[in-house]
């Protein structure tokens, strides 16, 4: 495999993640407000990395469908025993005051590692902490780091 190809995937990939983390975080949104669920919708894809900030349209189309798609349709699967963890782990942080971002980052990249067996733990972790700097401007990339070491059990 070339280093340009396997360059290309993992971009591809990061995407998906990126796009993942908004898909969760929409979700998370409208679970615990008042709006209507049936409204619940994602987003146009291009319209999402438009507007953080990937405009190229070679990025458009090169993102990694697949794994935005398995993510989306098996992120809940995780949800309840990382919560659960949080809750033992850090407890002068209770999961009702982390913010949706961050559970989103960590919900995809467990749902990655655990669910779909895609990467490492690791590899999942470097990449979770990646996602809090570029959408969270690494304000949760130590607490981030924390609580998937543990759910990974690393």
């Amino acid at each position: 495999m070339s280093t340009k190809y396997k360059f290309k995937l993992f971009f591809a990939n990061h995407v998906s993640r990126i796009l993942s983390v908004q898909y969760v975080y929409q979700y998370l949104f409208i679970v615990n407000s008042d709006i209507d669920q049936n409204h619940f919708m994602s987003f146009e894809i291009q319209t999402i990395l438009v507007e953080i900030g990937y405009e190229n349209e070679c990025i458009v189309k090169d993102y990694n469908r697949d794994l935005y798609v398995s993510i989306a349709n098996n992120f809940e699967k995780v949800v309840d025993k990382l919560n659960n963890l949080v809750s033992k782990v850090a407890r002068e942080r209770p999961i009702e005051q982390i913010d949706y971002l961050t559970k989103s980052i960590w919900y995809v990249i467990a749902t990655e590692v655990e669910v779909l067996k895609n990467v490492p733990p690791k590899v999942g972790i470097d990449e979770a902490i990646e996602l809090d700097k570029e959408l969270n401007a690494g304000k949760m990339y130590s607490l981030t780091n924390v609580i998937l070491g543990k759910y990974f059990n690393l």
